[in-house]
């Protein structure tokens, strides 16, 4: 006996494999959009051992450090450096 395959079905088949590629085709793109935003680091090296550049002295309370800190970063940003390596 054969099946007869309604025509609602058919078109319902059709409208899934449509949906479905167009999500395939929007990932695929944000895919290559985002590999294509790659973005350059630009950093600096903080040395903290010794007290090298951070603290620059021993025994600051930790409001102190970091005040010191903050304005490491603020100085960092304002020269246009978008990563801190420690």
């Amino acid at each position: 006996m054969k099946r007869q395959i309604s025509l609602k079905k058919i078109i319902l088949c059709i409208i899934f494999i449509i949906v479905l590629i167009a999500l395939f085709i929007q990932l695929y793109t944000c895919v290559l959009e985002n590999c294509k935003k790659e973005e350059k680091i630009y950093g600096v090296w903080i040395a903290s051992s010794l007290n090298k550049d951070y603290p620059i002295v021993k025994g600051l309370s930790s409001k102190e450090l970091r005040s010191e800190l903050d304005d490491i970063v603020n100085t960092v940003q304002q020269l246009g450096f978008n990563t801190i390596f420690f």
